[in-house]
């Protein structure tokens, strides 16, 4: 992760209701635009590829963490019947 990822990271930490879809703004467009705004503010950044990189840092994590997990699953399971 290069130091723009880090610091857009470190933005988004601040504002839970982005990605936590049990706060009470997740839902809020309005409170989701004015936290992107004030997010490319700090990270000197348009809005738009802000967004991009989010969604780009955001999926690349939930990859890794399911190319992890997958294995550990399969291999569990491998051997079970089903009663």
């Amino acid at each position: 992760m290069n130091a723009i990822e880090e610091l857009l990271s470190e933005e988004v930490r601040r504002y839970e209701h982005l990605y936590n879809p049990s706060m009470a703004g997740y839902k809020d467009a309005q409170m989701a635009s004015n936290s992107w705004r004030e997010i490319s503010s700090n990270v000197v950044l348009a809005v738009d590829l802000c967004l991009k990189m989010w969604r780009k840092l955001r999926d690349k994590y939930v990859r890794e963490k399911k190319a992890i997990l997958l294995p550990f699953v399969i291999a569990f399971l491998v051997g079970r019947t089903c009663i």
